[in-house]
């Protein structure tokens, strides 16, 4: 019966790390009914920070793409010359420790169990900000984190999946 528990409470983490966390935050005062045009926060130059290993031309131009599929598909158009938003797109990558701890059958729950296994699981986080032009203010934030493969296929469809899912709830339904 413990053995079940502890395998069922194993499972449980394994399921949850495996899940992506999504927080936004936005301006409840502000209409976003009426923006229709974006840029790149950056004089209109597409840059995503992250990690040095990240600073890839792939990368940037997968990024890039996905995040104009998915603005696009949301009614909004990239407009270099008249934006009414600017939008800054980062990525943060650390490396976590979890500790796996078996047991055989034959020892009890008295016994010392054999070593734990230390596992190294690397947790991306992407950070999509949107800004007012007008006003220069910040309007808009999500941050959708989650653990990733050991070596994640650097996709088309990948890209898409995870900005679709930063993206989700943008533009927030009005209330």
């Amino acid at each position: 019966m413990k053995r079940a528990i502890l395998f069922l409470a194993a499972f449980m983490c394994m399921l949850f790390a495996c899940s992506v966390r999504v927080h936004t935050s936005y301006d409840t005062r502000v209409d976003f009914s009426k923006y229709k045009r974006y840029c790149w926060l950056q004089g209109c130059e597409f840059t995503f920070t992250g990690p040095s290993y990240l600073d890839d031309k792939k990368i940037k131009s997968l990024m890039e793409a996905a995040v104009k599929r998915e603005m696009s598909k949301k009614g909004l158009m990239y407009d270099d010359n008249n934006p009414q938003l600017l939008l800054d797109v980062h990525e943060a990558v650390e490396t976590d420790t979890a500790f796996i701890y078996h047991r055989t059958s034959e020892e009890s729950v008295f016994m010392t169990a054999t070593p734990p296994q230390e596992v190294l699981l690397t947790k991306g986080t992407l950070i999509v900000d949107m800004i007012d032009k007008e006003t220069g203010r910040m309007i808009w934030r999500s941050v959708a984190t989650s653990y990733l493969e050991k070596n994640p296929e650097l996709t088309e469809e990948n890209f898409s999946k995870g900005v679709a899912t930063v993206l989700k709830k943008f533009p927030p339904v009005a209330k």
